[in-house]
């Protein structure tokens, strides 16, 4: 049995790789956009419709 095992597996601790990092990022965006897209869009049909929508 191998008894090496890992000291610190604290996560604040553990330093990502910038790819990993902009990975999650791209992920956490993207997720947003979905979100919020249906407000975007209902946003700017009332922009577009009248000045009073405006």
């Amino acid at each position: 049995m191998n008894k090496k095992r890992p000291v610190n597996l604290d996560i604040r601790t553990i330093q990502l790789p910038l790819t990993a990092l902009t990975s999650i990022l791209h992920r956490i965006s993207g997720i947003m956009l979905f979100i919020f897209l249906g407000l975007i869009l209902y946003m700017l049909s009332k922009s577009l419709e009248s000045e009073k929508g405006f």
